[in-house]
């Protein structure tokens, strides 16, 4: 209400018909067209870059945004309606033009205009079939005195006038008075658009008109030049000087003129500054960050990233909000509870390669399968081994947590493995030993020898070594427990670690070292005996 009465007080009685009021939502509110000397309205607004910018990031961004229409499976789960009518009509909206121009031009009508229309042309079972766009101009919404309905009213060039009812119109507008209808942000913005645009024509006309010779010729009082010798100086001087090609030019005066300016020039009047500015002031209109309109003084490297997520929510969302809802209402309607339409976002919201990369791993690891991750990046699946979900083993429900495990029963005596013998483990014991102890002689000789041997070279002898060792080791675990045992590789590659991480820190003694690798491969290989026995 307070809004109303500062824009001013103006209000606007309709047309003829007695059933029908005054226009909803309209003419609570006059700014004169003109202002600054320009005239400003929905045409003239658009001639002006930043508000042209704005209108047409903001439509063509949420145009490409994929639509689409879902089942609700369960209060948890939803499913793509493919073969829904609705979807259907999103994808292909009218014959004269593709859903992307359609949405484009309706988000463009209510940013500009703010209101949008769209006849709602339904088949014989009353499910929507085509969207014919109108443009706002045309169109008038009122309530009638005596049903209190809402009707359209649209007129039509050299024929009479469609009415037409409420529940036929998809009508997208924004914020108004009334709830019923949007203002025109044209309308409410003409001090805004109309100075920057006085701007534009002030730069106009002073490249035209010349920018540093604006000011008078003075003459000796010996030089007497008449009223038509002034003129024909005058008109010389304008045609060697005016115009943006003849910028910064010099002339040289004869018989003792002088030349004084009187204008201002351009950046003593700080007119950069108040253009930036300007540019500043529409995208307020918008909630438009200043980076979408090319205006990077406060950009960075660091920050675009996230100013691009404050664009989506901040600046698209809301306009994305009310369409899903007005189409809900209007097209699927509100007794059909199961189906809904709703952007998806993903692909505007995604944040450089390495954080996406960390959240799906996160994610994967909490039980989405591949082809859920795949499909955020809109990638096709893989197929149903892309349907698997995999946990952590570690994790548990909280129910769980705390309790003691359940104890295996114990083996009867008569199915217990036997021991070995110890003689024969000492001995194998021994020999596995005695060959960690010369492979890692043969590694402090390679250290000690070729100190200033290339890392390639060396990294090629220990490969040898490894190999010899890997070799080895096999024949033995296959000779002590009497089968082809597959486990040694793994175990020869943890030793390779260790080995790798020994020469590096150089924490212990290469003797701790061996002792370690011949406990716990005798002990791998004396398991696997077991459990064969």
């Amino acid at each position: 209400m307070i809004l109303t009465k500062l824009l001013s007080t103006t209000k606007t009685q309709n047309k003829s018909d007695s059933n029908y009021p005054s226009s909803l939502g309209r003419g609570s509110y006059y700014i004169s067209p003109k202002v600054a000397g320009v005239y400003v309205d929905h045409d003239t607004a658009l001639t002006y870059a930043a508000f042209w910018l704005c209108v047409k990031i903001i439509s063509e961004t949420i145009a490409g945004l994929p639509l689409n229409v879902f089942n609700r499976v369960n209060s948890k789960d939803k499913e793509h309606a493919y073969s829904s009518p609705y979807q259907t009509l999103l994808n292909y909206p009218s014959p004269e033009m593709t859903a992307f121009k359609w949405r484009q031009t309706t988000l463009a009508h209510k940013l500009v205009w703010g209101n949008a229309y769209s006849e709602i042309l339904r088949d014989r079972s009353n499910i929507p079939r085509e969207l014919l766009l109108i443009t706002p101009d045309r169109v008038n919404k009122d309530r009638s005195r005596t049903t209190k309905k809402i009707y359209y009213e649209i007129s039509n060039s050299g024929a009479a006038n469609t009415y037409l009812e409420e529940k036929d119109v998809l009508h997208n507008y924004g914020m108004g008075f009334d709830g019923l209808t949007g203002y025109s942000v044209v309308e409410m913005a003409r001090r805004t658009l109309g100075v920057g645009m006085a701007m534009e024509t002030f730069s106009s006309s002073f490249y035209e008109n010349g920018t540093q010779l604006s000011g008078i010729i003075k003459a000796p009082m010996s030089v007497t030049l008449g009223a038509p010798g002034r003129e024909e100086l005058k008109k010389q001087f304008k045609s060697l000087h005016s115009g943006v090609n003849k910028f910064h030019d010099i002339e040289v005066l004869d018989r003792g003129m002088e030349y004084q300016q009187l204008g201002m020039p351009l950046k003593d009047a700080q007119y950069i500054e108040d253009q930036k500015f300007k540019v500043l002031d529409v995208a307020r209109w918008f909630n438009m960050p200043p980076h979408k309109l090319k205006d990077l003084d406060r950009a960075t490297f660091s920050n675009i990233e996230e100013q691009n997520i404050d664009f989506v929510v901040d600046t698209l969302l809301p306009h994305i909000i009310d369409f899903e809802s007005t189409t809900n209402t209007k097209l699927i309607g509100p007794n059909n509870t199961r189906q809904y339409v709703k952007h998806n976002l993903n692909a505007q919201l995604r944040g450089n390669l390495k954080d996406r990369v960390e959240a799906y791993t996160k994610l994967f690891r909490l039980g989405w399968s591949s082809n859920e991750l795949r499909a955020l990046e809109d990638e096709n699946s893989i197929g149903p081994d892309g349907d698997k979900r995999f946990v952590e083993m570690n994790l548990t429900t909280l129910e769980k947590a705390g309790e003691d495990e359940p104890q295996p029963e114990p083996m009867p005596i008569d199915q217990q493995p036997q021991e070995q013998s110890e003689t024969e483990i000492e001995n194998f014991t021994a020999l596995v030993n005695d060959l960690f102890t010369r492979t890692y002689q043969r590694i402090d000789s390679i250290h000690a020898r070729n100190k200033n041997e290339t890392t390639e070279k060396r990294a090629n002898r220990f490969n040898d070594i490894y190999a010899d060792l890997n070799k080895t080791l096999s024949l033995m675990a296959d000779s002590f427990t009497n089968q082809r045992n597959t486990n040694v590789d793994s175990f020869v590659g943890a030793a390779i670690s260790s080995t790798v991480n020994h020469y590096e820190t150089k924490e212990q003694p290469t003797l701790t070292l061996v002792n370690y690798l011949t406990e716990r491969f005798v002990d791998l290989c004396t398991t696997i005996k077991i459990q064969k026995a």
